[in-house]
């Protein structure tokens, strides 16, 4: 009996996954490419680096995604948003030998005609090298695996407009689901900085690290706090802190305060 799973990895906003030890030394970068048109062009380069003791061979190819609500990153169907229309690149089969770092190039040409905004697309490179695995009862499982990066070109100012709208307690989980929200024109990666209070005493801190959203889009923060760590009586919360955006030289700050419901 046989089974077929495709795993998908995006950098750190999604933990990259390989099949076996020597496939976690295959490396890709950069993970998020971000670029603003320039006379309907763009252009980037994606570097695959093989640190394994054998060669690798995979496909390139893309696909339209979004950073859904709940899930996370998923691969969508092409919609009005969708950057794969209007992506071309080289090569789209890739042979990387031993030690030996490979680039793929890409070219963007938007239409004239095309509205102003953000569009987006994964670009994967999949192992053509299948590992196959068994159990003990001798079910034999197929695993291909993939690796890949986002990239987002933007035509015309387009920026995120963050904010945090709600804040709900899950008592099963022992965790605090934070509801952002981005009515901008660009995705964006905040890190969540956060403080639970309780009558203006500060009761835990700590980060979140940096969440996909897309725009125009929701997405859940999911807080844990262990029981075992700390015991949250019943009551009214509030949960503080700011959205940070942006690298050390342009890092932006969004303020934010919900209250939290224990019960």
């Amino acid at each position: 009996m046989w089974k077929l799973f495709r795993l998908a990895a995006i950098g750190a906003i999604l933990p990259t996954i390989w099949a076996g030890s020597a496939q976690a030394q295959i490396g890709i970068s950069p993970m998020i490419i971000e670029v603003q048109e320039n006379g309907g062009q763009s252009q980037a380069t994606i570097n695959v680096i093989n640190n394994t003791n054998s060669p690798f061979r995979a496909r390139v190819y893309a696909e339209s995604f979004t950073y859904d609500q709940d899930k996370g990153f998923s691969t969508i169907p092409q919609n009005s948003e969708s950057l794969v229309p209007y992506l071309k690149f080289s090569p789209r089969e890739l042979n990387v030998p031993s030690g030996v770092t490979r680039r793929i190039r890409l070219n963007v040409q938007l239409p004239p005609n095309l509205p102003a905004g953000e569009y987006r697309s994964a670009i994967f490179t999949e192992n053509l090298e299948e590992q196959k695995q068994a159990d003990r009862k001798g079910l034999v499982t197929t695993i291909t695996t993939r690796i890949g990066v986002v990239m987002f070109v933007r035509k015309g100012e387009n920026s995120p407009k963050l904010a945090i709208t709600t804040a709900e307690w899950n008592p099963e989980r022992s965790q605090i689901s934070v509801n952002m929200n981005n009515a901008g024109k660009a995705s964006a990666y905040p890190e969540v900085n956060w403080t639970l209070l309780q009558a203006g005493k500060t009761i835990k801190t700590g980060v979140v690290n940096p969440t996909g959203i897309v725009a125009n889009g929701d997405r859940l923060v999911r807080i844990d706090i262990p029981k075992q760590q700390l015991k949250l009586n019943p009551g009214k919360y509030q949960l503080s802190g700011n959205l940070s955006v942006g690298g050390q030289d342009n890092k932006t700050t969004i303020p934010f305060s919900v209250d939290v419901n224990i019960k």
